[in-house]
């Protein structure tokens, strides 16, 4: 095996190419630091790869591949697995249709074959556009849900990691009015027993998991409501009884603190916004998200498209960089 290929291969989607996916995609494959660990893949559209090169001002030569072999020193070239069953006429930033959200989503399929077929160690997501990828008549949340899919995962769940903060949600992207529907004593054990089985990924073996209430005060004795004695206390039984080592409901104003002190690994939180909000607050410009339960490694970048910024140059590859670092280890943790 060559030099190049004894270091992780890890595929990078551009995301949607509106924003600024490719932009931070090519800065982080850029970054020195990646470099010494990884060998990044760009899979994605050549016309706004080739683009994205220039507002970035690099003249890094482009090495466009159709089989891993092909891969050469990262160093000196930027290799590029081309994707998507569409071209780009001209190329706008900071828009929405159809066409960028069918390459989305064509980035993403190709990925995850390659995933699939271990010809990539992993996969880093840049952002997409839900509304984008709407328009294109795929009606997915997000890229979570498409992972699932062409992966026939069950049981998956979102972790969100910030430093030695890590947040796993019970609940995604639901409206705040619907969410107690999924809040089971069989959805949050799943996502206890997920997270426990998947903190070896984070090299922990016997992770410490903090659970959230879902009430003010994890309801205060059932002052604020009953959710926590009926629902998440006796899933927390549930997976007591398999020596998993997890405790709560804790008061969610609280529960976070005690990660970022070290008593707790990871956290689950009952709701999107109570896992994100201490996440963005402690490391907005750092944060990554992981894909639990997946036969394959994804992590993604904590951000949006930020069409405000895209075609601009200024977009901070910081999440990204974070993200395939994330990954790396992963991969050798799994190893």
């Amino acid at each position: 095996m060559s030099i190049i290929l004894s270091k992780p291969i890890i595929g990078i989607t551009i995301g949607d190419v509106g924003g600024i996916g490719p932009e931070v995609s090519i800065k982080s494959t850029l970054s020195r630091d990646i470099l010494k660990i990884a060998t990044p893949l760009l899979i994605g559209n050549l016309k706004a790869i080739k683009e994205n090169l220039k507002i970035v001002k690099s003249n890094r030569t482009l090495n466009v591949i159709k089989d891993m072999g092909e891969i050469r020193s990262p160093y000196k070239y930027l290799n590029v697995y081309p994707a998507g069953t569409i071209g780009i006429k001209k190329l706008k930033f900071g828009v929405t249709n159809a066409e960028y959200g069918k390459l989305s989503f064509d980035f993403i399929k190709t990925a995850i074959d390659l995933a699939v077929s271990g010809e990539i160690s992993a996969i880093c997501t840049a952002p997409i556009s839900k509304k984008s990828l709407n328009e294109a008549g795929y009606n997915y949340d997000g890229h979570t849900e498409i992972f699932a899919e062409f992966t026939k995962t069950k049981d998956y769940a979102m972790m969100f990691i910030a430093g030695n903060l890590r947040v796993v949600l019970v609940t995604i992207h639901k409206q705040l009015r619907k969410i107690f529907r999924q809040i089971t004593i069989k959805n949050i054990y799943k996502k206890i027993y997920l997270t426990h089985k998947s903190m070896k990924l984070f090299g922990i073996r016997e992770p410490r998991i903090a659970v959230a209430g879902i009430n003010p005060h994890a309801s205060e004795n059932g002052l604020f409501g009953n959710e926590e004695k009926n629902i998440i206390i006796p899933a927390i039984e549930k997976a007591k009884m398999l020596r998993i080592k997890v405790e709560g409901p804790f008061p969610a104003d609280t529960l976070f603190k005690k990660c970022l002190d070290g008593i707790y690994d990871v956290a689950i939180a009952m709701y999107h916004d109570q896992g994100l909000i201490p996440i963005k607050t402690t490391s907005f410009y750092e944060g990554v998200n992981v894909t639990l339960g997946l036969p394959i490694i994804r992590t993604s970048p904590d951000h949006g498209t930020a069409f405000d910024i895209a075609g601009k140059g200024i977009a901070n590859p910081k999440s990204m960089i974070k993200a395939i670092e994330i990954a790396v280890k992963m991969v050798s943790n799994k190893q």
